[in-house]
Protein backbone atom coordinates (compact mmCIF):
# COMPACT_ATOMS: atom_id res chain seq x y z
CA UNK A 1 0.00 0.00 0.00
CA UNK A 2 1.45 3.35 -0.97
CA UNK A 3 1.90 5.93 1.76
CA UNK A 4 0.37 9.35 1.06
CA UNK A 5 2.66 12.08 -0.16
CA UNK A 6 4.06 14.34 2.49
CA UNK A 7 4.02 18.08 1.94
CA UNK A 8 7.42 19.75 2.21
CA UNK A 9 5.85 23.10 3.05
CA UNK A 10 7.46 24.44 6.19
CA UNK A 11 4.97 25.44 8.87
CA UNK A 12 6.51 27.55 11.59
CA UNK A 13 5.55 27.21 15.23
CA UNK A 14 4.05 30.56 16.22
CA UNK A 15 6.26 32.71 18.38
CA UNK A 16 3.97 33.96 21.11
CA UNK A 17 3.48 33.88 24.82
CA UNK A 18 1.87 30.74 26.16
CA UNK A 19 -1.83 30.93 26.83
CA UNK A 20 -1.56 29.79 30.42
CA UNK A 21 0.00 31.18 33.54
CA UNK A 22 3.14 29.19 34.32
CA UNK A 23 4.29 28.63 37.88
CA UNK A 24 8.05 29.18 37.81
CA UNK A 25 8.64 27.32 41.08
CA UNK A 26 9.51 24.07 39.30
CA UNK A 27 12.33 25.84 37.48
CA UNK A 28 13.59 27.79 40.47
CA UNK A 29 13.88 24.57 42.45
CA UNK A 30 16.27 23.27 39.81
CA UNK A 31 18.59 26.29 39.82
CA UNK A 32 22.28 25.55 40.34
CA UNK A 33 25.43 27.63 40.25
CA UNK A 34 27.17 25.71 37.48
CA UNK A 35 24.15 25.97 35.19
CA UNK A 36 24.12 29.72 35.65
CA UNK A 37 27.88 29.91 35.14
CA UNK A 38 27.82 28.25 31.71
CA UNK A 39 24.88 30.37 30.55
CA UNK A 40 21.96 27.96 30.51
CA UNK A 41 18.54 29.58 30.12
CA UNK A 42 17.14 26.98 32.49
CA UNK A 43 19.81 25.63 34.84
CA UNK A 44 17.75 22.44 35.21
CA UNK A 45 19.27 21.56 31.83
CA UNK A 46 22.46 20.68 33.66
CA UNK A 47 20.81 17.24 33.74
CA UNK A 48 21.05 17.15 29.94
CA UNK A 49 24.70 18.22 30.04
CA UNK A 50 25.52 15.45 32.52
CA UNK A 51 23.63 12.90 30.42
CA UNK A 52 25.67 13.88 27.36
CA UNK A 53 28.80 13.43 29.46
CA UNK A 54 27.69 9.87 30.20
CA UNK A 55 26.97 9.33 26.49
CA UNK A 56 30.43 10.44 25.38
CA UNK A 57 32.08 8.63 28.29
CA UNK A 58 30.38 5.35 27.43
CA UNK A 59 31.44 5.61 23.78
CA UNK A 60 35.06 6.37 24.69
CA UNK A 61 35.16 3.53 27.23
CA UNK A 62 33.73 1.05 24.72
CA UNK A 63 36.15 2.24 22.05
CA UNK A 64 39.16 1.79 24.34
CA UNK A 65 38.06 -1.60 25.69
CA UNK A 66 36.99 -3.08 22.36
CA UNK A 67 40.43 -4.37 21.20
CA UNK A 68 40.97 -6.21 24.49
CA UNK A 69 37.61 -7.98 24.56
CA UNK A 70 37.79 -9.87 21.28
CA UNK A 71 34.38 -10.92 20.02
CA UNK A 72 32.96 -9.95 23.41
CA UNK A 73 33.49 -6.34 22.43
CA UNK A 74 30.26 -6.61 20.46
CA UNK A 75 28.44 -7.72 23.61
CA UNK A 76 28.72 -4.16 24.92
CA UNK A 77 27.08 -2.65 21.83
CA UNK A 78 23.45 -3.10 23.02
CA UNK A 79 24.28 -1.21 26.21
CA UNK A 80 24.87 1.87 24.08
CA UNK A 81 21.15 2.06 23.35
CA UNK A 82 20.11 3.78 26.59
CA UNK A 83 22.55 6.74 26.39
CA UNK A 84 21.79 7.02 22.66
CA UNK A 85 18.04 7.19 23.29
CA UNK A 86 18.49 9.73 26.09
CA UNK A 87 20.56 11.83 23.68
CA UNK A 88 17.59 11.77 21.30
CA UNK A 89 15.34 12.99 24.12
CA UNK A 90 17.76 15.84 24.82
CA UNK A 91 17.75 16.72 21.11
CA UNK A 92 13.96 16.78 21.07
CA UNK A 93 13.82 19.17 24.02
CA UNK A 94 16.68 21.36 22.81
CA UNK A 95 15.18 21.86 19.35
CA UNK A 96 11.92 23.05 20.88
CA UNK A 97 13.49 25.30 23.51
CA UNK A 98 17.04 26.61 23.08
CA UNK A 99 19.25 25.79 26.05
CA UNK A 100 21.77 28.65 26.07
CA UNK A 101 21.30 32.40 26.37
CA UNK A 102 24.20 33.17 24.03
CA UNK A 103 23.69 32.38 20.33
CA UNK A 104 27.30 31.28 19.79
CA UNK A 105 27.11 29.00 22.81
CA UNK A 106 23.89 27.51 21.42
CA UNK A 107 25.56 26.93 18.04
CA UNK A 108 28.49 25.20 19.75
CA UNK A 109 26.19 23.09 21.90
CA UNK A 110 24.13 21.96 18.90
CA UNK A 111 27.33 20.92 17.13
CA UNK A 112 28.39 18.83 20.13
CA UNK A 113 24.86 17.44 20.35
CA UNK A 114 25.06 16.43 16.67
CA UNK A 115 28.20 14.43 17.44
CA UNK A 116 26.42 12.70 20.31
CA UNK A 117 23.26 12.04 18.28
CA UNK A 118 24.94 10.90 15.07
CA UNK A 119 22.85 13.26 12.92
CA UNK A 120 22.81 17.05 12.39
CA UNK A 121 20.32 18.18 15.03
CA UNK A 122 19.19 21.21 13.02
CA UNK A 123 17.43 18.78 10.69
CA UNK A 124 15.11 17.81 13.53
CA UNK A 125 13.15 21.00 12.83
CA UNK A 126 11.64 20.22 9.40
CA UNK A 127 10.48 16.73 10.34
CA UNK A 128 9.34 17.19 13.91
CA UNK A 129 8.70 20.84 14.79
CA UNK A 130 7.46 22.04 11.40
CA UNK A 131 5.78 18.86 10.17
CA UNK A 132 4.66 16.49 12.92
CA UNK A 133 3.42 19.22 15.25
CA UNK A 134 1.67 21.08 12.44
CA UNK A 135 0.01 18.04 10.82
CA UNK A 136 -0.29 15.47 13.63
CA UNK A 137 -1.84 12.21 12.39
CA UNK A 138 -2.98 13.68 9.05
CA UNK A 139 -1.74 12.66 5.61
CA UNK A 140 0.81 15.47 5.67
CA UNK A 141 2.37 14.11 8.87
CA UNK A 142 5.57 12.25 7.95
CA UNK A 143 5.05 10.06 11.02
CA UNK A 144 1.34 9.31 10.57
CA UNK A 145 0.86 5.92 12.22
CA UNK A 146 -1.38 4.57 9.45
CA UNK A 147 1.71 4.31 7.24
CA UNK A 148 2.05 0.77 8.56
CA UNK A 149 -0.93 -1.57 8.26
CA UNK A 150 0.36 -5.10 8.73
CA UNK A 151 -1.61 -8.02 10.14
CA UNK A 152 1.13 -8.86 12.65
CA UNK A 153 1.44 -5.93 15.00
CA UNK A 154 5.10 -6.55 15.80
CA UNK A 155 5.76 -5.85 12.11
CA UNK A 156 4.02 -2.48 12.46
CA UNK A 157 6.30 -1.67 15.37
CA UNK A 158 9.48 -2.80 13.63
CA UNK A 159 8.83 -1.49 10.11
CA UNK A 160 7.25 1.86 11.02
CA UNK A 161 10.67 3.56 11.08
CA UNK A 162 11.48 2.41 7.55
CA UNK A 163 8.10 3.52 6.21
CA UNK A 164 8.70 7.01 7.65
CA UNK A 165 12.29 7.30 6.42
CA UNK A 166 11.61 8.39 2.80
CA UNK A 167 9.46 11.28 4.04
CA UNK A 168 12.17 12.23 6.53
CA UNK A 169 14.76 12.47 3.75
CA UNK A 170 12.37 14.45 1.57
CA UNK A 171 11.61 16.98 4.31
CA UNK A 172 15.26 17.33 5.33
CA UNK A 173 16.48 17.88 1.77
CA UNK A 174 13.76 20.47 1.10
CA UNK A 175 14.69 22.25 4.35
CA UNK A 176 18.39 22.34 3.48
CA UNK A 177 17.58 23.80 0.05
CA UNK A 178 15.28 26.39 1.60
CA UNK A 179 17.84 27.44 4.20
CA UNK A 180 20.55 27.64 1.55
CA UNK A 181 18.42 30.14 -0.35
CA UNK A 182 17.74 32.13 2.81
CA UNK A 183 21.27 32.06 4.20
CA UNK A 184 21.64 33.06 7.83
CA UNK A 185 22.22 31.30 11.13
CA UNK A 186 20.17 28.18 10.48
CA UNK A 187 22.04 27.24 7.30
CA UNK A 188 25.36 28.03 8.96
CA UNK A 189 24.46 25.67 11.80
CA UNK A 190 23.51 22.91 9.35
CA UNK A 191 26.87 23.23 7.57
CA UNK A 192 28.86 23.30 10.82
CA UNK A 193 27.02 20.29 12.22
CA UNK A 194 27.44 18.25 9.04
CA UNK A 195 31.12 19.16 8.71
CA UNK A 196 31.88 18.29 12.33
CA UNK A 197 29.92 15.04 12.37
CA UNK A 198 31.11 13.60 9.07
CA UNK A 199 34.73 14.65 9.69
CA UNK A 200 34.75 12.82 13.03
CA UNK A 201 33.05 9.81 11.47
CA UNK A 202 35.57 9.70 8.62
CA UNK A 203 38.46 9.81 11.09
CA UNK A 204 37.00 7.04 13.26
CA UNK A 205 36.34 4.86 10.20
CA UNK A 206 39.95 5.45 9.15
CA UNK A 207 41.17 4.36 12.59
CA UNK A 208 39.01 1.23 12.81
CA UNK A 209 35.77 0.78 10.87
CA UNK A 210 34.73 -2.26 12.92
CA UNK A 211 35.05 -0.33 16.17
CA UNK A 212 33.19 2.56 14.57
CA UNK A 213 30.24 0.28 13.83
CA UNK A 214 30.25 -1.42 17.23
CA UNK A 215 30.91 1.59 19.45
CA UNK A 216 29.47 4.56 17.55
CA UNK A 217 27.20 3.90 14.60
CA UNK A 218 25.02 0.98 15.70
CA UNK A 219 24.26 2.37 19.20
CA UNK A 220 23.53 5.79 17.69
CA UNK A 221 21.27 4.33 15.02
CA UNK A 222 19.34 2.36 17.66
CA UNK A 223 18.55 5.59 19.50
CA UNK A 224 17.36 7.35 16.35
CA UNK A 225 15.31 4.28 15.41
CA UNK A 226 13.62 4.41 18.82
CA UNK A 227 12.91 8.15 18.91
CA UNK A 228 11.19 8.05 15.51
CA UNK A 229 9.37 4.80 16.27
CA UNK A 230 8.06 6.17 19.54
CA UNK A 231 5.55 8.25 17.59
CA UNK A 232 3.72 4.99 16.92
CA UNK A 233 3.49 4.42 20.67
CA UNK A 234 2.44 7.99 21.38
CA UNK A 235 -0.28 8.43 18.76
CA UNK A 236 -1.53 5.11 17.39
CA UNK A 237 -5.16 4.54 18.32
CA UNK A 238 -5.55 8.05 19.75
CA UNK A 239 -8.00 10.69 18.56
CA UNK A 240 -7.00 13.23 15.91
CA UNK A 241 -7.30 16.75 17.25
CA UNK A 242 -8.67 19.49 15.00
CA UNK A 243 -6.62 21.94 17.07
CA UNK A 244 -2.86 21.49 16.78
CA UNK A 245 -1.73 23.26 19.94
CA UNK A 246 -2.92 25.38 22.84
CA UNK A 247 -5.47 24.86 25.58
CA UNK A 248 -8.15 23.57 23.19
CA UNK A 249 -6.09 20.67 21.88
CA UNK A 250 -7.75 17.30 22.45
CA UNK A 251 -5.65 15.72 25.21
CA UNK A 252 -6.74 12.28 23.98
CA UNK A 253 -4.70 12.81 20.81
CA UNK A 254 -1.59 11.41 22.50
CA UNK A 255 -0.61 8.55 24.78
CA UNK A 256 1.36 9.55 27.88
CA UNK A 257 3.98 7.50 29.70
CA UNK A 258 3.87 8.72 33.28
CA UNK A 259 6.50 6.58 35.00
CA UNK A 260 8.49 8.96 37.27
CA UNK A 261 11.83 7.23 36.62
CA UNK A 262 11.35 7.34 32.86
CA UNK A 263 10.46 11.02 32.98
CA UNK A 264 13.38 11.87 35.22
CA UNK A 265 15.95 10.43 32.83
CA UNK A 266 14.18 11.49 29.62
CA UNK A 267 13.50 14.98 31.01
CA UNK A 268 9.70 14.64 30.93
CA UNK A 269 9.45 13.29 27.39
CA UNK A 270 6.67 10.98 28.56
CA UNK A 271 4.15 13.81 29.01
CA UNK A 272 3.18 14.01 25.38
CA UNK A 273 -0.27 15.61 25.41
CA UNK A 274 0.91 18.73 27.20
CA UNK A 275 3.95 18.84 24.93
CA UNK A 276 1.65 19.08 21.91
CA UNK A 277 -0.38 21.74 23.69
CA UNK A 278 2.67 23.89 24.46
CA UNK A 279 5.56 22.62 22.32
CA UNK A 280 7.89 25.56 23.02
CA UNK A 281 7.52 25.35 26.78
CA UNK A 282 10.51 24.15 28.80
CA UNK A 283 10.28 20.53 29.91
CA UNK A 284 10.44 21.40 33.62
CA UNK A 285 6.81 22.56 33.44
CA UNK A 286 5.34 19.46 31.88
CA UNK A 287 4.75 17.25 34.92
CA UNK A 288 2.87 19.96 36.81
CA UNK A 289 0.80 20.92 33.78
CA UNK A 290 0.02 17.30 32.99
CA UNK A 291 -1.41 16.87 36.48
CA UNK A 292 -3.38 20.13 36.31
CA UNK A 293 -4.79 20.30 32.79
CA UNK A 294 -4.32 16.88 31.14
CA UNK A 295 -5.04 14.29 33.81
CA UNK A 296 -8.56 15.60 34.64
CA UNK A 297 -9.58 15.43 30.94
CA UNK A 298 -7.74 12.47 29.47
CA UNK A 299 -9.02 8.93 28.97
CA UNK A 300 -7.26 6.97 31.77
CA UNK A 301 -6.30 4.30 29.22
CA UNK A 302 -3.97 6.86 27.62
CA UNK A 303 -1.92 7.21 30.80
CA UNK A 304 0.56 4.35 30.69
CA UNK A 305 2.56 3.55 33.84
CA UNK A 306 5.35 1.75 31.95
CA UNK A 307 6.65 2.19 28.41
CA UNK A 308 8.38 -1.20 28.56
CA UNK A 309 5.19 -2.88 29.70
CA UNK A 310 3.23 -1.15 26.95
CA UNK A 311 5.68 -2.25 24.24
CA UNK A 312 5.70 -5.83 25.53
CA UNK A 313 1.95 -6.35 25.63
CA UNK A 314 1.24 -4.32 22.48
CA UNK A 315 3.79 -5.85 20.13
CA UNK A 316 4.86 -9.15 21.71
CA UNK A 317 2.55 -10.75 24.27
CA UNK A 318 -0.28 -10.95 23.66
CA UNK A 319 0.62 -8.61 20.76
CA UNK A 320 -2.81 -8.79 19.15
CA UNK A 321 -3.76 -6.29 16.47
CA UNK A 322 -5.64 -3.37 18.10
CA UNK A 323 -9.34 -3.05 17.15
CA UNK A 324 -8.82 0.23 15.26
CA UNK A 325 -6.40 -1.56 12.88
CA UNK A 326 -8.34 -4.72 12.11
CA UNK A 327 -10.25 -3.36 9.11
CA UNK A 328 -7.26 -1.82 7.30
CA UNK A 329 -4.47 -4.37 7.19
CA UNK A 330 -2.24 -5.18 4.23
Amino acid sequence: MCAPAVSTTVVREPVKKEEIAIDRVSVVENQNAFGKLIGLKYPADIRAICTLGVKFGSVVAHWQLFPFLGRWGWALTPFGFVPAFLTCCITHNAMHCAMFKNRSAETTFRTVLSLALGHPVQLYNPTHNHNHHAHTQTEDDHSMTDKVQYQRHWMNGFLYFFHCLPSVFKLENAYIAEQYQRGGTTFTRIVIQMAALYSVWAYLIYLDWVRFLACVYIPGFSGIFAILSISLLQHDGCSVSDVRQGKDLDVNSARNFVDPSLNYFTMNNGYHSVHHMYPNLHWTHYKKLHEEIVKPRINPALEEPSIIGYVWRTFFYPGVLPPHRRNKVQ
